[in-house]
């Protein structure tokens, strides 16, 4: 036996009893939206912020370790620590870092890293140079397929860094002296990178400091194999620097200029340095 059902008459009861509970619209409409506002809320970014920012592993180094992670929507994130190994041996270790709300983990998924950061310590060590400092980023930036940054900017200021390498060689007419460095004080530095294509283009950089003060400008053409990134950079060294006391003799018989100019060609593991003349 067929069952006939009416739907005009069940149409209808419903309509009614809408009508009877003419409030029930909102709480329903209230209900969805809630439900959806503590999802966005509630949904766990901590774990997808870390499982993309994982992704960027690569040859030149390693996301070792991300601690203590408090991501929020509505207010300032944390992060306790974060440990980056480097190819060439270097362990660098970025402690207390603070990211204002405007970064979007949709964006990270897409490879579109959007942030504010505060890094209240950084430390970077390998057998030859140990960094300590902090710094204040604002990057937009978005990878290509193999990594290495397609479009966007990295602007860091970074203050009281403190720098400790093994002395230097600096090519002249007169032959190769070594510049003796040790420590260095670095009130400022101030960086300001477009990345297009593939190619890194300081559009400022600077240091200064009792110490040291340098002005940086060129490219750098950026490879998947951090080592192997192609150097086309300009260094000027300002001769009041404190680092250059020793050589203020040698230094008056080879450069006229107020500056120290340095051409920094090669690759980033493999520098090749000449005197600007």
């Amino acid at each position: 036996m067929a069952i006939k059902i009416n739907f005009k008459s069940k149409a209808k009861k419903i309509s009614l009893f809408f009508k009877s509970m003419p409030h029930l619209k909102k709480y329903l409409l209230f209900a969805i939206l809630m439900t959806v506002i503590f999802t966005v809320i509630n949904f766990p970014y901590n774990s997808l912020i870390i499982q993309n920012i994982s992704k960027l592993n690569s040859r030149a180094f390693q996301i070792d370790e991300i601690r203590g992670m408090d991501f929020s929507l509505i207010r300032d994130s944390t992060i306790d620590l974060v440990k980056i190994n480097f190819s060439n041996g270097g362990e660098c270790n970025l402690n207390n870092i603070i990211f204002a709300p405007s970064i979007n983990p949709i964006g990270i998924m897409n490879k579109n890293y959007q942030a504010e950061l505060e890094v209240k310590v950084i430390k970077y060590e390998t057998e030859k140079i140990a960094l300590t400092s902090s710094a204040n980023l604002d990057l937009d930036i978005s990878l290509g397929k193999t990594g290495v940054p397609m479009d966007g900017f990295l602007n860091i200021i970074a203050k009281n860094t403190m720098l400790f390498l093994e002395d230097i060689s600096i090519p002249t007419p007169m032959g190769d002296f070594p510049l003796e460095v040790k420590q260095l004080e670095i009130k400022k530095i101030d960086l300001n990178l477009k990345f297009n294509k593939d190619k890194a283009v300081i559009q400022r950089a600077n240091c200064s400091g009792k110490d040291l003060k340098v002005d940086v400008s060129g490219d750098i053409v950026l490879k998947n194999i951090y080592g192997n990134s192609i150097l086309n950079l300009k260094v000027f060294i300002d001769e009041k620097s404190s680092i250059l006391d020793k050589y203020r003799g040698l230094i008056a018989s080879v450069v006229k200029e107020k500056k120290i100019g340095l051409k920094v060609e090669g690759t980033i593991s493999r520098p090749r340095i000449t005197l600007i003349k």
